[in-house]
């Protein structure tokens, strides 16, 4: 949640969950001089970073759901989870992957 301010400290490494091209993303603009647009591709993840970072289960569950609508994974399924994700979890969480999904399409077409 705290990556401009990592970045403009000199963090040496950063390690995403997930969401991998987005901070690639990120970190190139910043990398190159544009702190505004690596601010602005930040800002967009944000609520996704808010939603699946609400607790490390709920978290386990996003980045699940959101790997196998990539296609890494044939499920979305855990083994024995003990939090819950409900069905307003899940409708929440396919919104969010739609614009993790959506931004990860944008930054391949802008480097390909």
């Amino acid at each position: 949640m705290q990556l401009i301010e990592a970045l403009d400290r000199g963090v040496d490494a950063f390690m995403p969950t997930s969401l991998h091209r987005i901070y690639v993303g990120i970190y190139k603009l910043y990398q190159a001089g544009d702190r505004d647009g690596a601010t602005k591709l930040f800002r967009r993840a944000l609520p996704i970073l808010a939603f699946s970072n609400q607790h490390l289960e709920h978290s386990i569950h996003f980045f699940k759901r959101l790997l196998w609508k990539q296609g890494v994974y044939p499920t979305p399924r855990l083994r024995a989870p003990v939090f819950v994700f409900d069905s307003h979890h899940e409708r929440m969480a396919d919104e969010f992957i739609a614009l993790a999904l959506g931004l990860d399409d944008e930054l391949k077409e802008q480097h390909s």
